[in-house]
């Protein structure tokens, strides 16, 4: 099974993900914009059982446009670079 690890620069958290994600999206609303502080989003969503959050983190959750719940996970130390 294919496994990858993201890290924020500080080294605080991480994240590995088992396997394939469930979905990849490109996104422009207003809120993926602010999150990213471009012209748009992207985003690779992982089932939760597929996710092992490793250090501390700050979790938002919020209703996307299509009504989905999305949940983001920040370091509490670098906190405004999701």
């Amino acid at each position: 099974m294919v496994e990858r690890r993201a890290a924020r620069f500080c080294g605080q958290l991480s994240m590995r993900f088992r396997g394939e994600p469930v979905r990849v999206s490109l996104c422009h609303c207003r809120d993926c914009q602010g999150r990213t502080g471009s012209s748009d989003g992207i985003a690779a969503f992982f089932a939760g059982t597929d996710v092992v959050p490793e250090g501390l983190s700050h979790t938002d959750t919020r209703s996307s446009d299509s009504s989905h719940a999305l949940t983001f996970q920040f370091c509490p130390n670098c906190a405004n670079c999701g």
